[in-house]
């Protein structure tokens, strides 16, 4: 899959680019040696059959073969070392890509129940009142509306809002979920693009919160529930129809859906009917009913009175004279099925039809030919019985997996996630074996009419969306031995040490390493003691990178504060670590389990949480899940908000990112691709601003970020009525402001205030401003 470059980038032809591309060129070059170690051992053990034709016809390789003979021992064993760590890295990405991503998908966060799932879903909707065609679009990789299909819109629907799941994978509630979403958000396409009609109300019925259908003709859609299916009914009404008369009907169905009012669209936008919204089953449905008549005409001819000789003489005679009295007559009613249904049998004007006359001349010339057929009707009804036996097979193998799913799914949370995978795996193959039936019925129609296939309905292939749980993982790249050591040597062992010399102390907790400060005796916070106790810590989460070491600016700001210091490190999203299993991934649940009992062991409560990039995710768990245990937030070039847009997963995933920078070597790292792809369930990660908890927060963006939607951000929040100052304007007043404030870094890209000390230290002096909040909200509980 070809991708573009990344906005803005500077291409390989600058010196960070020309030293990647020579750091790769090592493993290449370690086989290269290996190679020629190898020649040298062979023709030191077989100079007449080896060294011989080789000196004579390839003097220039003898002459480098024998001055191997002097190469170090040490080259050699480096050479070997760093061949099988790339074929090591290789393996370890083959099997990422050959894992189950649906498996992948469920077991990093659990399934949302439906009254999260559509407050999410309404959230959602409200910030994307002013743009609702570009935020479908865009996940469509800008194709045009009215390319989009319906089947397409479900599929899109189904996956992002259903972690990561096909239309088959649902239950019957969340199928009628998906259609309540889908319609909805036409409902908001038309007031969008056609604006609001004269009558500016209708009624909208909800159960749980959730829209139902009306169509142009104000066709009002009740989901009734039959037994353990749900039905839908469409009544016909007109555009005047009464809200009471509504009320009525909604009454009398069994869900009793709560009747609001919304806008009623000027014109109705609905997603265009594509092939697949229908299920495949027109051929078996055609053999089905073929097998179904042919029985009934086979009790007819068991019948004594049936004469089959003169029966079929006045039936070729009716047929000519186009007369259709002939229903009483067994054989005209089995040749008038063929006729309409298959086309098969009698076909008007062809051959057959032609030589009626001949038939009739003899009765034994017309047994044959009624014979004749009688064996086209042997093969056709083999193929009707295998088709049969086999799709009602499967029917009844999908009706107790489509059981057995909804059981499971009422109790996801204790459902393994392998099992559960296995279970839709299951589903999807009984789906295909439907699918090669139908296939199977389609070939033998054309084989038994002579229909060319070209004429046939095509079915259009589905719209390409930004599906990255099951694209491939893309951008992922391999990087020697050596490199690996010299940044672990730095990211690691250097970090260590300056960490110890700064008071740090490192612990462990659960699967994390953390660091951790008591807080400087020459404290800032306060006078007395009282206001020393009552401190929170700062806990502070790095992004996708190196590690915490490039952030040592910014913690030195922070211990200036006097406060105890949390720095949990997050390995899955810190480069060069080939070790970590694809299972580290911490699902939300244990991210706020670690970080809770992170505090506690060091005799805390809460404290004032700071993150940047990918460390947001860990923050916007923090306030849904854990709210009671933040004190103030405090947000860094922050992922978490508009992330239903598709800005981030197009930036990261699906752009190449840029070779002439250092964040190349971090973009093309197999386990950062993984969490991204395969472990980021974005449904928890998104993060609105009524989700925050009544604290002091803080938000910086850069307006260059390009993978953070900053601009979209900035108006999102501006909608929600948060000061919003550039970071060249701000004070520390500005941090006071409203429950959430922004500072906007012009000019700036992502992660680029990592590199100026300056920005650290403003950046400081808004925790410091929150956290001063954070005490007087405690003397005011006092």
């Amino acid at each position: 899959m070809q991708l573009p470059l990344e906005k803005e980038a500077v291409g390989v032809y600058t010196p960070i680019g020309i030293i990647f591309v020579c750091i790769k060129m090592t493993v290449p070059l370690a086989y290269l040696y290996i190679l020629l170690v190898l020649l040298r051992e062979l023709c030191q053990s077989f100079p007449a059959t080896v060294h011989i034709p080789i000196e004579k016809y390839v003097p220039l390789l003898a002459s480098i073969i024998l001055r191997m003979e002097k190469s170090s021992i040490f080259m050699e064993v480096w050479a070997v070392i760093e061949a099988l760590f790339y074929i090591f890295l290789k393996l370890n990405i083959h099997w990422m890509q050959a894992s189950d991503p649906l498996e992948a998908s469920l077991s990093s966060a659990p399934m949302m129940e439906l009254g999260e799932r559509q407050s999410l879903w309404d959230k959602m909707m409200e910030s994307l009142s002013d743009e609702p065609v570009s935020f479908i679009t865009g996940w469509f990789f800008d194709q045009e509306l009215h390319d989009i299909s319906k089947y397409d819109i479900l599929d899109f629907v189904a996956w992002s809002m259903f972690e990561a799941r096909n239309q088959e994978h649902l239950t019957h509630d969340e199928l009628r979920q998906l259609d309540t979403f889908v319609e909805d958000y036409e409902w908001r396409l038309s007031i969008y693009l056609h604006g609001l009609s004269d009558e500016s109300l209708i009624n909208k019925p909800t159960e749980s919160g959730s829209l139902n259908k009306l169509n142009q003709e104000s066709h009002y859609t009740v989901l009734t529930k039959v037994g353990e299916n749900f039905v839908s009914s469409k009544n016909h009404m007109a555009t005047h129809t009464s809200c009471s008369s509504l009320e009525s009907l909604v009454s009398s169905t069994s869900i009793h859906p709560i009747v609001e009012e919304r806008p009623c669209p000027h014109k109705w936008f609905r997603f265009r009917e594509s092939s697949h919204d229908n299920p495949p089953t027109f051929f078996t449905n055609l053999y089905e009913n073929y097998k179904r008549r042919y029985e009934q005409y086979r009790q007819m001819l068991e019948n004594p009175n049936f004469h089959p000789v003169q029966d079929f003489r006045n039936f070729m005679a009716e047929k000519k004279q186009q007369i259709y009295e002939a229903e009483e007559n067994a054989m005209a009613t089995a040749s008038h099925m063929y006729e309409n249904a298959y086309f098969t049998f009698v076909n008007k004007g062809s051959n057959f039809d032609k030589q009626i006359t001949a038939i009739s001349q003899s009765t034994y010339e017309q047994l044959t030919e009624v014979w004749n057929s009688m064996w086209e009707m042997k093969g056709r009804l083999g193929t009707a019985n295998f088709i049969s036996s086999r799709r009602k097979a499967l029917n009844q193998q999908m009706k107790g997996y489509r059981r057995l799913l909804t059981q499971m799914v009422s109790m996801s949370s204790a459902v393994p996630s392998k099992q559960m995978a296995d279970l839709m795996r299951k589903i999807t193959q009984c789906n295909e074996a439907l699918e090669r039936i139908e296939c199977s019925a389609r070939d033998a129609f054309i084989t038994a009419t002579g229909f060319a296939s070209k004429n046939l309905p095509q079915r259009e292939e589905p719209k390409r969306y930004a599906k990255y749980s099951s694209d491939p993982l893309l951008n992922v790249t391999t990087y020697p031995l050596m490199l690996h050591l010299l940044i672990l040597s730095i990211t690691d062992g250097g970090l260590q040490i300056l960490m110890k010399k700064r008071g740090f102390e490192r612990k462990r907790i659960g699967q994390i390493n953390y660091y951790y400060h008591p807080g400087l005796a020459s404290s800032n916070l306060a006078d007395d003691q009282d206001d020393t106790i009552d401190a929170a810590p700062i806990v502070f989460c790095h992004g996708i990178g190196i590690g915490l070491i490039i952030y040592l600016p910014l913690i030195d700001e922070l211990l200036k504060l006097g406060r105890p210091v949390f720095l949990p490190e997050i390995p899955y999203v810190s480069g060069f670590r080939p070790w970590q299993s694809q299972y580290s991934v911490l699902p939300p649940a244990a991210v706020v389990s670690t970080l809770t009992a992170m505090l506690a062991s060091n005799g805390y409560l809460h404290g004032v949480f700071t993150g940047h990039s990918y460390g947001t995710s860990w923050l916007s768990y923090m306030c849904k899940y854990a709210p009671n245990a933040i004190a103030a937030v405090l947000f860094l070039d922050p992922i978490c908000f508009c992330l239903h847009h598709a800005y981030l997963t197009k930036q990261f995933v699906y752009h190449r990112p840029d070779p002439g920078m250092i964040t190349y070597m971090i973009r093309t790292d197999a386990m950062i691709n993984w969490t991204i792809q395969r472990s980021f369930p974005w449904t928890r990660v998104s993060l609105f601003v009524e989700q925050i908890p009544d604290i002091p927060c803080s938000v910086f963006l850069s307006d260059r970020d390009a993978l953070v939607p900053a601009e979209r951000a900035e108006r999102y929040f501006r909608s929600k009525g948060a000061p919003v100052l550039d970071f060249s304007d701000v004070d520390k007043e500005h941090f006071t402001k409203g429950p959430i404030n922004v500072t906007v870094f012009r000019g700036d890209r992502h992660g680029d205030w990592v590199e100026r000390s300056c920005t650290a230290v403003r950046i400081a002096e808004a925790v410091e401003v929150i956290c001063s909040q954070v005490r007087k909200e405690s003397r005011k509980c006092r």
